[in-house]
């Protein structure tokens, strides 16, 4: 007889995969589109546009307030506006360096992740977490591959800056999730990322919409990617709990690695994917390393 947990287990793992390939595919679509004359303030303007029209359209079916007290309310909106920062710059960087070089730097962020918590509650970070760190800057070191390409430093700052954005973000999350609903935080989020992203655009010289079929594809294929993978995430950890769920989302850089080699021609030589699995490595053990803290095994 299969158990409830286990009949959950094979749904939870299609989402995530879902999930993977649908985040890769969509900053893959997002980096097509740029060469067809979209950018990354356009991409985040109209795809947290799309979100927040979604999710207050289910905020408002659900007769689900929106009002917080105020130190969530400032939580909330804080959040939103590290997501913001680390979203724009993932995207930003991909204008660039190659997707593949972006996505092994921001994927760095579950290790980022397990130091701040760990210096926001004046505890020494675990040795195997120090050596999950280690392993994976090896690897980008590696992946990096500086000495035969070369690597643009403004892509590079952006990717570093997206990855700490993204795990500032989630800490912070974290701790303003214990006291408000998912779906309204997540529209404090998408509200803030739609409010900034049109700031930029409009300082910017408006928005820059692709050109051409392949372009309109590319974007369309963007927003549509993006939906699946932000629904299939939430269906994922409802069924496999948040721990289970981040652990196989190590696929996604994995995914995004393939998808840029199929759809955009990227290469990586025999050192950098060699670097780019010693990245996944380090993520991974990062995660176990933080999963045996908070078990106290």
């Amino acid at each position: 007889m299969v158990s409830p947990s286990e009949h959950r287990l094979l749904p939870g793992m299609l989402f995530t995969l879902a999930a993977a390939i649908g985040f890769a595919c969509s900053l893959v679509m997002a980096r097509l589109s740029y060469e067809y004359g979209s950018d990354a303030q356009t991409v985040m303007l109209l795809r947290f546009i799309a979100m927040l029209t979604a999710l207050l359209l289910w905020n408002f079916l659900r007769g689900q307030t929106l009002k917080l007290k105020t130190r969530d309310c400032a939580g909330s909106l804080l959040c939103g506006l590290l997501y913001f920062v680390g979203i724009f710059s993932y995207l930003s960087s991909v204008a660039w360096l190659p997707v593949s070089l972006s996505v092994l730097i921001f994927y760095t962020f579950p290790i980022l992740v397990a130091i701040i918590s760990a210096l926001m509650i004046r505890h020494r970070p675990n040795l195997l977490s120090m050596f999950a760190l280690l392993i994976a800057f090896v690897g980008l070191l590696l992946a990096l591959d500086v000495e035969s390409a070369e690597v643009s430093k403004i892509g590079l700052g952006f990717a570093i800056c997206a990855a700490i954005g993204i795990a500032l973000n989630l800490v912070l999350s974290g701790q303003v999730l214990q006291r408000v609903e998912t779906q309204v935080f997540s529209t404090y989020t998408a509200a803030v990322s739609a409010l900034l992203a049109s700031l930029v655009v409009f300082f910017s010289g408006g928005l820059s919409l692709p050109a051409g079929v392949v372009g309109w594809a590319a974007f369309c294929g963007m927003l549509v990617s993006f939906f699946v993978g932000f629904i299939c995430t939430f269906n994922a950890i409802s069924r496999l709990g948040s721990v289970r769920f981040a652990s196989l989302m190590n696929l996604e850089p994995v995914a995004t690695i393939i998808l840029a080699m199929l759809l955009l021609g990227e290469t990586l030589n025999s050192l950098q994917v060699a670097g780019a699995f010693i990245v996944i490595a380090g993520v991974i053990l990062a995660q176990y390393a933080a999963k045996r803290h908070q078990t106290g095994t």
